[in-house]
């Protein structure tokens, strides 16, 4: 399987070469952010288990909007769905409750 680092790592001399001009700071960010997202030069998360006393490491994501790495992770985990259904509040309205200024 080919990693989306590992294309980033090939590619981008190449990239930087043809297209220097019209990349910005903001897309070489991404590109760097992207490049350590859960691979072996990114920071580790170590997980315990207060239980069995199990220990697992892994590795952080970049949390960056454009890699789809760290998108997958946050669509696949539904936390911001489970988190934002438990703080909001159960209301009922009709339209007829709508008032226009």
């Amino acid at each position: 399987m080919i990693l989306l680092a590992d294309l980033i790592d090939r590619y981008s001399s190449d990239l930087e070469h043809h297209h220097s001009h019209e990349l910005l700071p903001g897309h070489y960010r991404a590109l760097q952010a992207m490049r350590r997202c859960r691979n072996q030069h990114s920071r580790v998360m170590i997980l315990h288990c207060n239980s069995c006393g199990h220990q697992s490491t892994v590795p952080h994501s970049c949390g960056h909007r454009s890699c789809p790495i760290a998108s997958s992770m946050k669509a696949s985990s539904g936390w911001s769905g489970k988190r934002q259904s438990c703080c909001l509040l159960t209301i009922t309205w009709s339209p007829s409750q709508c008032r226009r200024s």
